[in-house]
């Protein structure tokens, strides 16, 4: 770009390490580094909030806040774009969609005038274009991720030792599978995410790194290929497979969600696609998402979308009425949930206060020391 612009970028939550909030990160983080003023706006502000000032990223909850000006808005969700509408009558906005199942990943069932549309992929292009939307007007923005900390930490193995399931959502029936196919193959196995605890943002890449083979779809196969590892999609929806450089674009399509085949797998057709593994892919991929997914590689597209945004935006006459009317609904929501929250709070604090204190005075919690002195006194005499 010619010149610094001044980006709002706008989530609808930011309260875990999920997929369009680490992707709001990324892209931010991207951006600043290209010499861009980035401001975040999300009204559910949470885990990611350290983050983000670590990163010197201002962000706020309360878009009434931002008395600045903006060159162009980046917004995912349609609610936020609402938003953004009505506090920006006449911004460029260009909103991008991670899916196509989530309510928020439609566009807004108003006209708040949006200059350009971002798909993820290319089936959430032709979705997008099933909408209403013409195609000239959608760009495709794949998934990004940062390569200064997803990268290859050490050699695989030359046959796979260890697995590692990465997943939100993938439930018991599936990880049975994943672990009975492992243990026939002498594979360990280690599970991060969702029900089997969450990691840390920079604990990611150290998990990925301990694995030869990781399970999983979307965002975390792209990160697995960043560390040089083997990744197999394989979740929720089903699976696709072992990724390679000949499938790589046909399952690129979908965003590795696992729905383009969507193969529900026997413990026996798992075993048969792990033998798949060569290490030698571990380089290929990471080279191949080098090109496709890293910041250095895709921000400078990005810019040039917004480029185009920003040429192509015409102020033009909105449905004022229904945009006051969808922000008023969104501020009374929030208002009594504000109000109802912290009663309940005081509640649950006062009901675990009253256990604790009939806890401590109890006979088995007076009797603790003495049964903890004579366990010992036999332990190690």
């Amino acid at each position: 770009m010619a010149y610094n612009m001044k980006i709002l970028i706008v989530n609808h939550h930011l309260v875990n390490f999920a997929g369009t909030e680490v992707f709001t990160l990324e892209l931010a983080k991207g951006l600043k580094r290209r010499g861009h003023k980035v401001v975040i706006y999300s009204k559910f502000i949470d885990k990611l909030a350290p983050f983000f000032d670590r990163e010197d990223i201002k962000f706020t909850n309360n878009l009434s806040l931002l008395k600045e000006e903006f060159d162009i808005a980046h917004v995912h969700h349609n609610i936020s774009a609402i938003e953004v509408r009505n506090a920006f009558p006449h911004l460029p906005i260009f909103y991008l969609s991670h899916g196509t199942i989530n309510f928020l990943e439609q566009p807004p069932q108003i006209d708040v005038n949006i200059s350009r549309y971002g798909a993820v992929s290319p089936y959430i292009k032709n979705k997008l274009h099933k909408q209403g939307i013409p195609l000239h007007r959608i760009d495709i923005v794949n998934n990004i991720v940062d390569e200064k900390r997803f990268k290859p930490k050490r050699k695989l193995h030359d046959i796979p030792r260890r697995a590692l399931i990465l997943s939100a959502k993938m439930d018991e029936e599936k990880e049975k599978i994943v672990r009975e196919a492992c243990k026939k193959l002498n594979i360990k196995v280690n599970a991060v995410g969702g029900r089997f605890g969450e990691v840390a943002y920079y604990g990611i890449p150290y998990e990925i790194n301990k694995a030869d083979i990781v399970f999983s779809i979307g965002r975390g196969v792209i990160e697995s290929m960043m560390c040089g590892r083997i990744p197999i999609v394989y979740d929720i929806f089903g699976g696709d497979g072992m990724v390679n450089e000949i499938n790589m674009d046909t399952l690129k399509k979908r965003n590795f969600t696992g729905k383009t085949y969507a193969k529900n797998y026997t413990v026996k057709e798992l075993i048969k696609e792990m033998q798949k593994y060569r290490k030698e892919q571990g380089e290929i991929l990471h080279q191949t998402a080098l090109k496709n997914f890293s910041l250095e590689s895709q921000i400078p597209i990005i810019e040039n979308i917004y480029k185009k945004t920003i040429a192509g935006h015409t102020n033009k006459k909105f449905d004022k009425d229904s945009l006051a009317s969808y922000i008023n609904t969104i501020k009374i929501s929030i208002l009594y949930q504000s109000q109802i929250r912290p009663s309940r709070l005081r509640n649950q604090v006062q009901n675990y206060r009253q256990e604790l204190n009939e806890i401590k005075s109890s006979k088995f919690f007076k009797l603790w020391p003495l049964y903890v002195q004579v366990k010992n006194f036999f332990k190690f005499n």
